[in-house]
């Protein structure tokens, strides 16, 4: 099983635990939500990128030109535009679950700052090498907010909860991504790393909602 197809199941399998423990705890439905995003947004993506942005660059090199030297147009512009979209939506979807879990206030926020992000990104196409750049901004704001909030919950003295939890170790994972995964060297040469991160991240949600589960079953 190569490294992609570990992290679609694995976040699928997370997905589900995560709506099988909301079923009868509806405040766990933000987890499911953001998981459920997270693989959407990944299938999403690769469509794009398999079905319209792959062709358009091999078309592109077919004439003896460098892809990335030639701004798209049309619908592969518009793939291109939706594809940078779907990739800031899980940093500001973290946020928005942080904001939820432990401020305990709604994320419109978060709505508001990636609408205006994603009309920056599509408005200053094409970035070049200034994309990297935006995307580790949009990563820092998000973790910015996602600590903030989480500094909150721990002056609050508000007892652990499997939410908390949960939203704990993505915004901790979130954080190992922009200090030490791939947003250290070229996001578009090293994604692999995230991708490993990420991994590590699935399989800690899915043993704390087995162990939920587990203990659910054995108190009755």
């Amino acid at each position: 099983m190569n490294l992609v197809l570990l992290a679609y199941v694995a976040t699928a399998a997370a997905a589900a635990l995560a709506w099988a423990i909301a079923r009868r705890k509806p405040d766990h439905r933000p987890i499911a939500c953001l998981l459920t995003l997270y693989l959407f947004v990944n299938l999403g993506r690769r469509a794009l990128r398999e079905l319209v942005i792959a062709p358009a660059r091999d078309a592109i090199r077919a004439q003896g030109l460098e892809p990335s030297a030639i701004p798209f147009t049309g619908w592969e512009r518009v793939a291109v535009d939706v594809d940078g979209a779907l990739f800031i939506a899980w940093p500001a979807g973290v946020a928005a679950l942080a904001i939820w879990v432990f401020a305990k206030r709604r994320p419109w926020g978060v709505l508001l700052a990636y609408a205006a992000a994603t009309a920056f990104m599509v408005a200053t196409y094409p970035r070049g090498a200034d994309l990297q750049r935006f995307y580790l901004a949009v990563e820092l704001a998000a973790m910015c907010a996602s600590l903030g909030c989480l500094l909150i919950w721990f002056r609050s003295r508000e007892p652990m909860s499997l939410r908390a939890l949960a939203t704990g170790i993505i915004v901790s994972v979130e954080l190992a991504m922009v200090t030490g995964g791939p947003y250290r060297g070229n996001i578009f040469l090293t994604w692999q790393r995230a991708q490993q991160i990420l991994i590590v991240m699935f399989m800690a949600l899915i043993a704390v909602h087995v162990a939920s589960i587990w203990r659910s079953r054995d108190s009755t």
